[in-house]
């Protein structure tokens, strides 16, 4: 499986300096109060990634679905497990539903340090596709990924990472078809938003957080990570 990911920074303030045991603990403290976003997380990858958000002990992790009882059921199901994420209800090809979401965590939060785009779908039947299916393919695949730049890079904090996955794992929408797990495609992401260096950007990485060209054809694409380089100003710009 091969777990495509794209990582984009902002970088416009120094990241502190410490050492030894001290180092370690000022991560700790600096990642209690960032706040995350992973959409389409209810199930799959997103759900996963959630799971190891909240495990790295960030305090505002939230979980984001189109159906509102199918992003509640995911939420308790981390309860039972110990985690404590937060739901939103965010439909990736509403750009209302985008736009309000957005308002929320610039109002709630003052903005947004990690955003992991996981949202996508495939077509049911990977022989035929009706031109309705390609429409909702690119919409939310392509398009949508469009709207969120608009809306949400602009509330982008200082140092903020911008994760783009493009995968294709065992889960319920592939009919567990892929070659990796959940739980092993969901590692990588977390390593790029959280323990990568920052001067890390526009770069793809594979599921076992080694960096890709995505021009080499040789390399089976299971699970790609595309680390983004980000254009923070010339989103706020427009």
């Amino acid at each position: 499986m091969a777990n495509n990911i794209g990582v984009e920074t902002r970088l416009n303030k120094p990241v502190g300096h410490c050492s030894g045991a001290v180092k370690d603990l000022c991560k700790r403290l600096n990642m209690a109060d960032k706040v995350a976003v992973v959409t389409g997380s209810n199930k799959g990858i997103g759900f996963g990634i959630v799971r190891e958000l909240c495990k790295r002990g960030l305090r505002y992790v939230y979980l984001t679905a189109r159906d509102t009882q199918r992003g509640q059921e995911a939420i308790a199901k981390l309860n039972k497990e110990g985690y404590d994420p937060f739901f939103h209800q965010l439909d990736v090809t509403d750009e209302q539903s985008v736009k309000a979401f957005t308002k929320y965590l610039k109002r709630k939060h003052g903005g947004l340090d990690i955003l992991i785009n996981n949202a996508g779908v495939i077509n049911a039947n990977f022989t035929e596709t009706t031109y309705e299916d390609t429409i909702r393919v690119l919409n939310a695949n392509y398009y949508s990924i469009l709207t969120i730049q608009t809306y949400m890079f602009p509330i982008l904090k200082d140092n903020a990472r911008v994760i783009h996955i493009s995968s294709f794992v065992k889960t319920d929408m592939t009919k567990t078809a892929g070659f990796i797990t959940i739980e092993d495609a969901s590692q990588a992401p977390v390593y790029l938003a959280l323990d990568v260096d920052q001067s890390v950007k526009g770069r793809y990485f594979w599921f076992d957080k080694t960096e890709k060209d995505w021009a080499d054809a040789s390399k089976k694409l299971y699970c790609v990570y595309a680390v983004v380089e980000k254009c923070v100003r010339e989103s706020n710009a427009a």
